[in-house]
């Protein structure tokens, strides 16, 4: 009986001191990437400040097509027999270069950035095959017809003690990573 009272005793001192606590309504809003533009007959240059880390970097052509409307570039371009547009969409990273033609199709791109992070495949090879290197330098350059990208490469700078070497990568879908470099002293 006395564990009876007990219990009781613990139920109404712990039910009666619960709290209701009313919040406001959250709102959580979208604020789409800034783009600067920059205008030239011919070529436009669209400044991006991501909204968040790798918003741009991580996959370049989408980021256009989710947040650039080529149409709106068309009605107000001049209508002087041009054959193309060249965007560029710079980054503090890089820049992607994209050429539509005078109806607004995707032509081609050019991207080239540098110091992003490597691809996690990429990183796990690297380390694999270069225990003791630090990547100092890293850029990757990539181009392609439209959308689709024909040709990229990794230009990588890799420093172990007073050895530097520099290697490129070309990814090719039916290899892991093909890594091609030279290897150079730096004299003390």
């Amino acid at each position: 009986m006395k564990n009876v009272m007990i219990l009781f005793l613990l139920f109404f001192i712990a039910t009666g001191q619960a709290q209701v606590i009313e919040l406001e309504e959250a709102k959580v809003t979208y604020d789409s990437p800034t783009m600067t533009e920059i205008n030239s007959p011919k070529a436009y240059t669209m400044m991006i400040k991501e909204n968040f880390s790798g918003q741009f970097i991580n996959n370049p052509i989408k980021f256009m097509k989710e947040h650039f409307d080529v149409n709106h570039l068309l009605a107000q371009g001049k209508k002087d027999r041009i054959n193309s547009y060249d965007v560029d969409f710079k980054s503090k990273k890089g820049i992607l270069r994209a050429r539509f033609n005078e109806s607004g199709k995707l032509i081609s791109t050019f991207q080239k950035f540098k110091n992003i992070p490597l691809p996690h495949s990429l990183a796990q090879d690297l380390y694999r095959d270069y225990k003791g290197w630090a990547v100092t330098e890293f850029k990757y350059v990539a181009s392609g017809k439209a959308d689709q990208i024909d040709k990229e490469v990794y230009k990588l700078k890799l420093m172990n003690g007073n050895k530097t070497q520099r290697i490129k990568i070309k990814p090719d879908p039916n290899v892991t990573v093909q890594i091609a470099g030279k290897l150079k002293y730096k004299d003390n």
